[in-house]
């Protein structure tokens, strides 16, 4: 048997966690152009109509998928290029499941929404949905193949060109329906970018797909859309309950905090979409070696935690206003409690990822519900509290928040990953949070400066600290250094082509 240290998985997680976060740095900066040009261009109106109908397609999604995504990632991981035969009846059944889910979502938008204008939004939204369920569809195959880079070049693909097109339809002065179109196009060019790929990877046949292979599918998916079912419900629940017991102001500012939150959740959803496939191989043919790259990827995660979780805390105050304007103030507020969550939350990402690749997702499916069932008593007591303490009603829904994820992410260490809780482990996160706090030493007196300065300083003094205090292992600085050296050498190449062109 291998050791951890030779394993040639090992080569396949770097080229791919390569891939995936040279595009999601692509796409995130892209996101955030959109994030701020868009509400100043449409109004609050308008994005709020935009973000109804968005919201009920997420959910919609997750009836859509059915959790064949993560089914086929796992099923191509362990039999390799065989599993792909059933791309083409997962394909199948995600279009049945779109339509019987499209005419729930509409009929929702239409009957109880209501608004003339979220019903359309719905329905262009729709589209991009079935587009983008196919593109998800074909992707799980090369994602279970380890082979990220078709995934990761159509996702920063379709990104760039619906921010392309966005950019003209706000100069043009377009509405927002036009600019939910722009979504449309975008999504069609990310699916057949990938259906060429896929192509080339194996056929896609119909001629098979019966009604007892769909069967099969659906009840090997039901445990991961089960999960993916409850993190959406544990995600927007607290959504819910603040705009029962506050005032339409407080929703807003928790909403804009929720969603940049999210946008910095993405080094970890990177690493974890990257190492899945390789967890669930491992877990079923070399233990030492899955507590290996368990344990590594959890060191990683906190490695990136620590800084952007207490970087967030800091500098967020100043920034949300800068971002949205003096109206969105108290959104700062917010995102600064929700910054010390976010280290909490890569763990949580973590542990839940791994109960899925071990076949757990019960378990993990328990305790988010149980997360988003405390949900509710402890919004309902912190909100009026934060109200009447801060004026910032918003403030008691992001605390809520750091009792459920710690809450999951001790459950998970106990139960999903007891052998990450160790002395040497232990000693590596003191490092780390040593680390931190110097870094928020430096920070705190230019905290209030433009960004670029505060994240500057931030940088260099934690990546300084992390040297002193030896956080890294060797095997770790090789892995940055080759990433670095990666990233480079495509930023290289693509100036020489500019310049001979």
């Amino acid at each position: 048997m291998t050791t951890p240290n030779t394993t040639p998985e090992r080569v396949s997680i770097r080229r791919n966690l390569g891939h995936m976060m040279t595009s999601q740095v692509v796409t995130w900066i892209l996101a955030t152009v959109i994030a701020v040009v868009v509400p100043r261009h449409v109004g609050p109106e308008a994005i709020g109509q935009l973000r109804v109908a968005t919201s009920l397609w997420l959910i919609g999604a997750i009836l859509v998928d059915l959790g064949t995504s993560r089914l086929q990632q796992l099923e191509a991981s362990r039999r390799g290029r065989a599993a792909l035969a059933d791309t083409g009846l997962i394909l199948i059944v995600r279009t049945v499941s779109f339509l019987v889910t499209c005419g729930l979502v509409v009929a929702y938008a239409a009957g109880v929404v209501g608004t003339p204008q979220v019903v359309l939004l719905a329905a262009i939204i729709s589209v991009s949905t079935l587009l983008t369920t196919w593109s998800e569809a074909l992707s799980a195959g090369f994602i279970g193949l380890e082979r990220m880079s078709a995934p990761a070049i159509a996702v920063a693909l379709g990104k760039f060109v619906n921010v392309a097109l966005v950019l003209v339809v706000v100069a043009l002065d377009g509405t927002v329906v036009e600019i939910a179109w722009m979504g449309v196009i975008a999504a069609a060019i990310s699916a057949a970018y990938l259906l060429r790929r896929f192509r080339a990877l194996a056929s896609l046949d119909f001629r098979s797909c019966t009604k007892a292979g769909a069967r099969r599918i659906v009840r090997g998916s039901v445990p991961f859309m089960l999960a993916a079912g409850a993190l959406v419900l544990y995600q927007q629940i607290d959504i819910l309950v603040i705009s029962f017991v506050a005032d339409d102001d407080a929703v807003g500012w928790y909403g804009t905090a929720d969603a940049l939150f999210g946008s910095l959740l993405f080094p970890a959803t990177i690493l974890m979409a990257t190492v899945f496939p390789s967890l669930g191989r491992l877990w079923s043919g070399d233990r030492p070696a899955f507590e290996h790259l368990v344990s590594r990827t959890w060191s990683l995660l906190a490695l990136a935690a620590v800084p952007i979780g207490l970087g967030t805390a800091l500098v967020a105050p100043s920034f949300a206003p800068m971002l949205f304007g003096e109206d969105f103030r108290e959104t700062g507020t917010v995102l600064a409690v929700l910054g010390p969550v976010l280290v909490l939350t890569f763990g949580t990402i973590l542990v839940g990822t791994v109960a899925l690749a071990t076949d757990r997702s019960g378990l993990w499916v328990g305790v988010m519900l149980t997360a988003a069932a405390l949900t509710i008593p402890l919004d309902l007591v912190l909100v009026p509290w934060a109200d009447e303490r801060f004026d910032n009603a918003a403030v008691g829904g992001a605390v809520a928040y750091l009792v459920t994820e710690t809450f999951q992410l001790t459950v998970g260490l106990i139960v999903v990953a007891p052998f990450l809780v160790n002395s040497a482990m232990l000693w590596r996160l003191t490092r780390t949070l040593i680390a931190g706090a110097a870094m928020s030493a430096a920070v705190w007196p230019v905290r209030d400066h433009p960004i670029v300065l505060p994240v500057v300083v931030g940088a260099a003094v934690y990546t300084m600290a992390v040297y002193v205090l030896r956080v890294l292992t060797p095997d770790e600085r090789e892995l940055i250094s080759s990433m670095s050296a990666r990233v480079g050498l495509r930023s290289r190449r693509t100036a020489e082509e500019e310049a001979n062109q």
